[in-house]
């Protein structure tokens, strides 16, 4: 099936349904709305990543507007606190060219984070919030509290500077 066909029927489904998908172990099933809202309520953050999950580099504009801005409305109807940084489906660079990363901005996030990278440093931040690198544990201790070091730089610089400022 063409990429751009793949995943319309998702697009369809009623909101807080569970896609059907037989095909995957239980363990791998997508979570129901219920159980993603008890996570929240403990603390867990979510952010959108499309409706489908296709790679938005293989998919037109209007396909990857639709799949960025309903994933957005859904999680926004779904979970009031959610928060508007988009999370590219597969994160790879290749994935979100020029193009995607305009209409990311266009679908209201003020961030977008993808796969690649390792540390979050204030200079890449300041050069285009729509390709943050994702930041999680490092298998080198050193590598993962820099990371750190360089969050609590970017705290401590929202404290003393409006938003908009920072994201320059």
């Amino acid at each position: 099936m063409p990429t751009e066909e793949q995943g319309m029927t998702v697009l369809t489904l009623k909101i807080g349904s569970r896609p059907f998908a037989p095909e995957l172990p239980a363990g791998f099933r997508p979570m129901h709305w219920s159980e993603i809202r008890q996570i929240a309520a403990r603390g867990v953050e979510f952010r959108p990543q499309t409706v489908s999950h296709p790679l938005l580099g293989r998919t037109n504009g209007a396909r990857s507007a639709a799949e960025i801005i309903g994933s957005w409305r859904c999680l926004g109807m779904e979970l009031p606190v959610a928060i508007p940084t988009f999370c590219y489906p597969g994160g790879m660079p290749r994935e979100f060219g020029v193009r995607v990363r305009a209409l990311v901005a266009a679908g209201r996030m003020i961030a977008a984070i993808a796969a690649s990278g390792s540390q979050l440093t204030a200079v890449q931040f300041s050069r285009d919030r729509f390709a943050l690198p994702r930041v999680g544990s490092d298998s080198d201790p050193e590598r993962f509290l820099q990371t750190l070091h360089d969050i609590d730089h970017l705290r401590d610089r929202a404290r003393h500077q409006p938003f908009r400022e920072i994201l320059r």
